[in-house]
């Protein structure tokens, strides 16, 4: 086991995000099949900040990012509006630590405090440590997109999981009913 803190993201973690981001693209944690520039993180980040979503790192005890967790929007159009994706991406060295499961059970208590009504996780669906660890934040199966995805030279399926913030958010708790 490995001692770190959970801390709001800064923009001087930016390049090292995504650096942990770009180490995903050898698997299918991503469907991305290019390394991101830091620019498009960058931009990224400055767009979750304007909407008021959260982006968390995990850092070691010398204060080196290992993880990164975030929230965003599911879905452009209205009707989404109170329904969440996650993103979590745990360096290559700290994997099976415990850093995953923190910053998963810390971006759901960010769900809650922005008011949000679900979150969604899209996981491939050969991803077995991912799955189990939603599962065990108490992520339930929604469904699997067949052959949603393309990468390796062969189709990949998408497994759906949905998480329900226990607090039962949504428009009737939201003043004006605008967003979460």
């Amino acid at each position: 086991m490995i001692s770190f803190s959970i801390r709001d993201a800064e923009i001087r973690d930016i390049p090292r995000i995504s650096e942990i981001y770009n180490q995903s693209i050898p698997t299918v944690a991503t469907y991305d099949i290019h390394p991101e520039e830091v620019d498009q993180r960058y931009q990224w980040f400055l767009t979750l900040e304007k909407e008021g979503m959260p982006v968390l790192v995990a850092t070691d005890s010398n204060q080196h990012v290992i993880g990164w967790a975030s929230l965003n929007r599911f879905h452009a159009r209205a009707g989404f509006r109170f329904t969440l994706e996650n993103s979590l991406y745990v360096c290559h060295t700290a994997r099976r630590c415990g850093v995953g499961r923190a910053l998963l059970h810390r971006i759901l208590q960010e769900a809650e405090s922005i008011r949000a009504h679900t979150i969604i996780a899209k996981i491939d669906s050969s991803n077995h440590s991912s799955i189990r660890l939603h599962e065990q934040a108490g992520f339930q199966h929604s469904g699997v997109l067949r052959q949603a995805g393309y990468k390796f030279s062969q189709w990949l399926d998408v497994v759906l999981m949905q998480y329900f913030p226990p607090t039962g958010t949504g428009p009737e708790a939201s003043p004006a009913g605008d967003r979460p």
